[in-house]
């Protein structure tokens, strides 16, 4: 293997900082013997002549170097070396003539710390008369819903809540429910009839499936008809023995597939028709109490209202779907109301000029002049049922609001010409954690024959009157 010569050590020049003494200490800092380092070790090989590194062991009399004899080199003060340490390098640093010489900073020039007193800050002063104080005045009422909501507290309680009336249905799950005439329909898996002016139901079968959704028809309010969660239609009296199977509407002619349906039958503009808005979004009509519908000329619908009239649903663009005579009109919606309407599970009720739409999310908005303009509920958020009171005086409103992390429901009364609601009914869950959702109310009803609320939910059914005055 061919080594590359040894590179030759440059000659001496004035300019060397360091002597050939102290270069010799630094390159061999182990003394001689006889004190002279100045001598070169004869035992040492050229380096050029050594082919492999050398043993680590070592051999014959050699001494392992401990270093003792390094810690005794005295370094000489003349080239700025410190015996105390304080020293590491020569002592005279060359100027820095491109930086500003800084001033030390003195421990007096500090400040104390918290005992400081704090200088006098020259604050511009607020107007005590400004814009702001009077736009708090109506806050909340243009504001969009995430900035107005918020987290708010529910309606106080009134001064006396309704009363429950009983027997009630305890613990059998109902989702629809309708009233008409003083009597009352509520279903689970069977119809839950009650007569006029009856608390004690009479059950019927009705295809023995999760029902979705039901109206009461008839001169009497004496048939029931009952769209169920797998899109069966079926129709019952209430003295049939049997429930009939009525043509279910289909989505599409390829697919066949049955459609479930939201039924409502609003009020005498339609002459006792029944509305059904399907999954899809299509409104259809019906003449002969279910038989046959068929589909009318109109956007697709997010929500049908869910008694009541003329405004009888919600478009999937955001707008009122309002019955003018025999026409149907879309009415626009602006502001707070377009997002209830555009929000993923709009509700709507309506009385004649009284409308009111509402949202889990947001909460709830009404207009007394048939739509055209709104004003937010404060405290309405939670939203899950609306009803319009026609009882005696002018129409009022009623909201069902829930709290699933309190396990609580309320339903709360609102005055339109206030828009402030107070919550008259409070229904609480039960203290088993598997009873599962025990307090939403999924629908709402009035009795104006007998001036009862209905309420029907997962935990079935129950009625109220408002409180008697003492």
């Amino acid at each position: 293997m061919a080594l590359n010569p040894p590179v030759p050590r440059p000659p001496k020049s004035d300019d060397d900082s360091l002597d050939d003494a102290l270069l010799g200490d630094l390159l061999d800092p182990l003394e001689d013997v006889e004190g002279n380092d100045d001598a070169p070790d004869a035992e040492l090989e050229d380096e050029s002549e050594v082919d492999e590194p050398p043993e680590l062991a070592l051999e014959g009399d050699a001494e392992l170097d401990t270093g003792g004899e390094l810690d005794e080199i005295e370094l000489p003060p003349e080239q700025g070396w410190s015996d105390d340490g304080a020293t590491l390098g020569p002592t005279d640093a060359e100027p820095l003539d491109d930086l500003e010489m800084l001033t030390p900073l003195e421990p007096d020039d500090l400040a104390d710390g918290p005992d400081e007193p704090l200088p006098d800050l020259a604050l511009p002063e607020l107007d005590a008369t400004s814009d702001d104080q009077d736009a708090t005045a109506d806050a909340g009422a243009e504001l969009p819903p995430d900035l107005s909501l918020g987290d708010e507290p529910w309606p106080e309680p009134a001064e006396r809540l309704w009363e429950e009336l009983e027997p009630g249905i305890e613990l059998e799950a109902c989702a629809a429910l309708a009233v008409s005439q003083g009597s009352a329909l509520a279903a689970s898996t069977d119809l839950l009839w009650f007569a006029r002016g009856e608390l004690s139901p009479l059950r019927l079968e009705a295809g023995a499936t999760r029902l979705h959704s039901v109206v009461l028809t008839g001169a009497g309010a004496d048939t029931a008809l009952a769209s169920a969660a797998n899109g069966r239609l079926y129709r019952r009296g209430r003295s049939a023995s049997v429930p009939e199977e009525l043509r279910p509407i289909r989505v599409g002619s390829d697919t066949g597939a049955r459609e479930p349906l939201d039924l409502r039958q609003p009020d005498a503009a339609f002459d006792g028709a029944v509305l059904a808005r399907g999954a899809s979004g299509r409104l259809y009509q019906s003449g002969d109490a279910g038989v046959t519908f068929h589909a009318l000329s109109a956007p697709l619908l997010s929500a049908l209202v869910a008694e009541g009239g003329p405004a009888i649903g919600i478009t999937q663009a955001g707008a009122l779907l309002v019955a003018s005579g025999r026409e149907l009109v879309e009415q626009p919606l602006s502001g707070f109301a377009r997002e209830l309407a555009r929000s993923q599970r709009p509700l709507l009720a309506a009385r004649g000029e009284l409308v009111a739409l509402g949202s889990e999310s947001s909460g709830v908005a009404l207009s007394t002049d048939a739509g055209r303009t709104f004003r937010r509920v404060p405290g309405t958020r939670g939203v899950t049922a609306l009803a319009v009171l026609r009882g005696a005086g002018p129409p009022r409103l009623v909201a069902a609001l829930e709290s699933s992390a309190l396990d609580l429901s309320l339903v709360v009364e609102i005055d339109p010409t206030s828009a402030t609601a107070r919550a008259v009914v409070r229904i609480t869950g039960d203290s088993d954690a598997d009873a599962g959702d025990r307090v939403r109310i999924q629908r709402l009803a009035e009795d104006a024959l007998h001036a009862r609320l209905w309420t029907v939910g997962a935990f079935g059914l129950k009625v109220y009157v408002p409180a008697r005055e003492p």
